[in-house]
């Protein structure tokens, strides 16, 4: 999922509960298509299961989303990835008999308390490209 060396840049707004605007854009070599995290400043602990001992670290995810518009100092990308809620046995109650519904992901803001404080995401935020389309 990492790049070698990736197109790093922030949020610099949040349009919607679908779409952010980020601090690069085709000056800095994006293009339509390519797929970025939003990471938390906070890295990760890999912990080798023998030994207990830390071998490494890796960005926290908060978010994935993908480059809709470029300019040539900013870009615009929304979240692509889904999820399915109603109609299975292991929803609540009332889902239990709400027909399926596929939804696309919604950016957590300090607006809500949805997700755990690390997956908010903020102006500010580090983004980095995950893919080479």
């Amino acid at each position: 999922m990492f790049l070698t060396n990736p197109i790093l840049g922030r949020v610099a707004r949040i349009v919607d509960s679908h779409s952010l605007a980020i601090n690069v854009g085709t000056q800095h070599g994006l293009k339509k298509g390519m797929e970025f995290a939003v990471i938390s400043d906070e890295l990760e602990h890999i912990t080798d299961p023998d030994t207990d001992e830390i071998i490494g670290e890796i960005p926290c995810v908060k978010l994935k989303v993908r480059v809709r518009d470029t300019f040539s100092t900013m870009s615009i990308a929304t979240t692509y990835e889904t999820y399915t809620t109603g109609g299975g046995i292991n929803s609540g109650v009332a889902d239990m008999f709400a027909p399926r519904v596929e939804r696309r992901e919604r950016i957590r803001t300090d607006d809500k308390l949805v997700a755990p404080e690390d997956w908010k995401v903020s102006v500010g935020d580090k983004v980095m490209q995950i893919n080479d389309d």
